[in-house]
């Protein structure tokens, strides 16, 4: 965030942080805009994965960032024929302007990185990410169970068939297996041995 607000956007000629804030605020969510508006450091979306960035942090927990520019929409000529210098000098970066951005915010980050006496992770914003998404994967799991359990229920009515055309050949979908109920609570690893105990953080552990 703090290098975001020290690199001029190319086009707008505000801080890469002011046009990120405000690409954020027309894609939110009516829920989360406030959020996008208001919140002094911006959230870094998740690096899904996929790509080069796997083996470190998918298979080794080491923390990892993937900085980059991109346009207005997602493209998809990414891994075709169409990748290729041509686009990028027609259509992507003609002036090559957004290449230089790039290089002072990852070089910024570096240095920043590299000078820091303390490294200047946030920890908190991290464990209230993870917060975030384990809401969201309780929240889809209750969503695919709702709509699992409707479909099921259609199925039972017969609701497919009497609402479809009888002149048009309609297939109801197959019936799922129900979605399980999870919790996504963390295990408390001396409660195995001594069942009857709380699972607060014991004082003499370090």
């Amino acid at each position: 965030n703090e290098v975001a607000r020290d690199v001029i956007d190319p086009q707008t000629k505000v801080s890469v942080a002011e046009r990120w804030r405000a690409r954020l605020v027309m894609d939110a969510k009516a829920e989360d805009r406030k959020e996008a508006r208001d919140r002094r450091d911006l959230r870094i979306s998740a690096l899904g994965s996929g790509s080069d960035f796997t083996p470190f942090l998918q298979h080794l927990g080491i923390a990892s960032l993937n900085l980059g520019y991109g346009g207005e929409d997602d493209g998809g000529e990414y891994h075709s024929i169409y990748d290729s210098f041509d686009l990028y000098t027609r259509f992507k970066d003609p002036t090559f302007e957004y290449g230089i951005a790039l290089a002072q915010t990852v070089g910024r980050a570096e240095l920043r990185l590299a000078e820091a006496d303390v490294l200047p992770f946030e920890f908190t914003a991290f464990a209230d990410t993870l917060s975030r998404y384990v809401t969201e994967v309780g929240k889809l799991a209750d969503d695919m169970r709702d709509e699992t359990e409707e479909t099921s229920r259609r199925l039972r009515d017969r609701t497919y068939q009497l609402a479809a055309d009888p002149k048009q050949v309609e297939v109801p979908p197959s019936p799922r297996p129900s979605v399980p109920y999870i919790s996504l609570a963390a295990p408390c690893p001396w409660r195995r041995r001594r069942p009857s105990t709380s699972c607060s953080w014991p004082r003499n552990a370090a």
